[in-house]
């Protein structure tokens, strides 16, 4: 059983409180009603319930078509998709190519049909149809752990082959994180250069005098003179 804490009780109380009292108000208004009052009113209310399910069911609808349509869910998708694909790649590869190697070593690939076999204690008797002999054989519990040797062989074999994938991926990603990154500390060191040459070039400008300047200078000169 499920304890509701105190906070959610208090809730549920309110909510029931809630109801109770519009439920009054409610019976309280259509008791001033007529008759004619009444069957609008409910027609009215009708009309709201159904309004609020169409509401309800076209977001519920939006809903669930805003979340099929997210990135998320698409991504997992396709790698869902990708990742069966793959996995047929690598087991093509482990049963069809490395496990023959290892065929070729031991003289076996597949290692399912080891048994160890521990008598029982218990006997058949098995009649030949042929020649209508009859031989007791005593019967044997199977201890399969070539299917477990075989299971340990797969699963190194394919985390292999996923060492090898993740461990060329992850060189490329970063060999070319390693170009972005040179690529923009070349940028950068570009944009100092130009930066600076342009201040310089700014601080040996020589100082541009306007032609209003010049010809009040030259006004200036002019009353000296005659002074």
């Amino acid at each position: 059983m499920i304890k509701k804490t105190k906070e959610e009780i208090l809730r549920i109380k309110e909510e029931r409180k809630a109801k109770k009292i519009a439920k009054e108000e409610e019976k309280e208004k259509l008791s001033k009603m007529t008759k004619e009052e009444i069957k609008e009113y409910k027609k009215e209310k009708k009309n709201a319930n159904a309004n609020d399910a169409v509401k309800y069911t076209k977001g519920f609808f939006q809903g669930f078509k805003n979340f099929i349509s997210k990135g998320n869910v698409l991504d997992m998708a396709v790698g869902v998709v990708m990742g069966t694909a793959f996995t047929a790649i690598v087991n093509a590869l482990v049963n069809g190519i490395l496990l023959q190697f290892i065929s070729l070593l031991t003289g076996n690939a597949d290692f399912t049909d080891i048994v160890w076999s521990i008598p029982n204690g218990q006997t058949e008797v098995v009649v030949d149809p042929v020649t209508q002999v009859e031989t007791v054989v005593n019967l044997t519990t199977d201890i399969k752990f070539g299917v477990f040797i075989q299971a340990i062989i797969n699963f190194l074999l394919i985390a292999f082959v996923l060492y090898l994938v993740v461990n060329v991926l992850i060189k490329r990603q970063v060999r070319r994180d390693l170009e972005a990154q040179a690529e923009a500390e070349k940028k950068a060191k570009e944009d100092e250069i130009a930066k600076k040459l342009a201040e310089e070039e700014q601080e040996n400008a020589p100082l541009v005098v306007s032609e209003d300047i010049e010809l009040l200078k030259e006004i200036r000169d002019l009353l000296k003179r005659d002074k």
